[in-house]
């Protein structure tokens, strides 16, 4: 049969501490304002919708190239 692995006085305080410690850091965090959030959210949306639009582009005119390439080797070779 297992033994149950007591914790000791020792650990539960160094645990205890260790959270003291991050609570202390949580609030030494500055936060950013909401407007901010809202506008940096905006700037990703956008950017990212800027680059779907430029890569779908960058698609069409590497389309176009194959496929202008495809009927010159079909009208070449048959």
């Amino acid at each position: 049969m297992k033994k149950q692995t007591e914790i000791s006085p020792i650990s539960l305080k160094k645990a205890f501490r260790r959270f003291e410690d991050v609570k202390a850091e949580f609030f030494r965090i500055q936060w950013i304002e909401e407007g901010s959030v809202v506008n940096y959210a905006k700037i990703v949306i956008l950017a990212t919708f800027v680059c779907g639009m430029l890569l779908y582009i960058a698609d069409l005119f590497v389309r176009g190239v194959l496929a202008g390439f495809d009927g010159f080797l079909r009208m070449i070779f048959g």
